[in-house]
């Protein structure tokens, strides 16, 4: 596994000024036309920045979960409360598998190449389609416990099985005694030279000198 690397100020702001910055003005511009009447600045706090991105990035990065093929990482409530050991006693558990454009968890609309000729049974169908009670469609996130828990004990997640650099540089902390550990060394190149030896060859077999 390679080690984390670290990115370097230009690079961080040119990722900001080429893809965050006009994600976020064309999504401000969207809200600003959705509701005409309030002020998006005051809503959202302040215009898109580059420390603001940083920090807004440090909080979900160190937070998120992967959900599932839907929703990809997001935040949860609840389950970032819980610190990492390697000695876990919960995870998180979901149904990764849903539709990669809407999140049905039931079969939906675009399992199909073409319009379904049937009512539609997911959480999400294309125009025209009959959507049925989402009552009936139940998706969850559960925290499962994976050992018995001591009464009064502070209960541990899992983060993965991360080494100290890659647990301090996502969610800034380390273990102080981590198994999945591991320390990169670079070394210079060295020359491997073959004694010249009477009576053996470089292949070691003899001969007839």
């Amino acid at each position: 596994m390679p080690s984390p690397r670290v990115l370097e100020k230009d690079e961080i702001r040119q990722y900001y000024v080429s893809v965050v910055e006009p994600t976020l003005h064309a999504a401000f511009g969207r809200l600003r036309q959705a509701e005409p009447e309030h002020n998006v600045n005051v809503v959202l706090g302040a215009e898109p920045s580059l420390p603001g991105f940083c920090h807004a990035y440090s909080l979900v990065s160190s937070r998120a979960f992967l959900v599932d093929a839907y929703h990809g990482l997001a935040m949860v409530p609840v389950a970032d409360a819980f610190n990492h050991t390697n000695e876990n006693h919960v995870h998180m558990e979901s149904d990764f598998d849903v539709c990669a454009e809407c999140g049905s968890l039931a079969e939906c609309d675009h399992d199909r190449e073409t319009l379904p000729a049937v009512p539609s049974r997911g959480a999400c169908s294309l125009p025209g389609a009959f959507k049925p009670d989402m009552a009936l469609e139940i998706d969850t996130l559960d925290m499962c416990s994976v050992k018995p828990i001591l009464p009064h004990s502070e209960v541990f997640n899992t983060y993965g099985s991360l080494s100290n650099a890659e647990l301090i540089s996502r969610y800034g902390f380390t273990l102080p005694e981590n198994e999945h550990d591991i320390i990169w060394c670079t070394l210079p190149p060295t020359v491997v030279t073959m004694p010249t030896c009477r009576g053996v060859s470089r292949s070691g077999t003899g001969t007839s000198e």
